[in-house]
């Protein structure tokens, strides 16, 4: 888990970063990301996602490992929010582990450019 230094906290925090036109797709994650003054991350699994809080909490526990896992490659000035597709799930189950969500992450980091 990352430091709570690197958590977005705040509803506007959160709608600030999700106005933000910049955002990267792929097979399980949608990643929005904004320039800021300091690095921030936040995790959205909502009900629409899956109803069972049990799997929700596992998919955020899975990205939040990865994200520390990762933070170094981050770049300073910018707050991320990592949203799960429903691909990650099969039957209300997980159906991916952390190494396939920390693949989508590193490739994200290799194919956006940050100016």
């Amino acid at each position: 888990m990352y430091s709570r230094k690197y958590s977005l906290k705040t509803r506007y925090s959160f709608r600030n970063v999700l106005k933000s036109e910049n955002s990267y797709s792929s097979k399980f994650l949608l990643i929005k990301y904004k320039r800021a003054d300091f690095l921030k991350f936040g995790i959205i699994t909502s009900n629409k996602f899956c109803k069972k809080a049990v799997v929700q909490n596992k998919i955020r526990r899975y990205i939040a490992g990865v994200i520390q896992k990762n933070l170094s490659k981050f770049p300073k000035n910018y707050n991320f929010i990592f949203i799960p597709k429903k691909t990650v799930l099969f039957n209300d189950k997980v159906s991916i582990n952390a190494k396939e969500i920390d693949f989508e992450v590193n490739t994200f980091l290799s194919k956006v450019v940050f100016t």
